[in-house]
């Protein structure tokens, strides 16, 4: 991080790092069908490039222990994945990844979206 003027900065990707497509999904969970029932439908909200940042690690519970996949993805601003990104998942090449925590980095430049690894 820098300091500049007194202002913390947090380090901005360079556009080149952005090399990695993933999908961001929604589920909507009041979908009426036909019939009129109300169903969980996956709602894609679409293709973006990002940065991905493997953060794994091991948690040891009951004398077992669990490997963690947790990444961190780094993607261009967009105002639906910032206003409800929490409720929202990445699919990746290996697997699904929870968002459960989103940075802004800059004035509206990037999201900076903390995963876990969805079961």
């Amino acid at each position: 991080m820098l300091l500049k003027r007194g202002i913390k900065m947090s380090k901005r990707p360079y556009i080149g790092e952005l090399d990695h497509r993933v999908v961001i999904f929604h589920i909507d969970p009041n979908v009426k069908t036909s019939t009129g029932e109300t169903v969980k439908e996956l709602v894609e909200i679409g293709a973006i490039s990002a940065k991905r940042e493997d953060n794994g690690g091991n948690e040891t519970e009951d004398e077992k222990v669990f490997y963690l996949q947790n990444r961190v993805y780094t993607i261009r601003y967009v105002p639906s994945v910032h206003i409800r990104g929490e409720e929202m998942f990445i699919r990746d090449t290996d697997g699904d990844y929870q968002i459960y925590s989103i940075e802004v980095i800059g004035r509206n430049e990037f999201l900076k979206l903390k995963t876990t690894k969805r079961e």
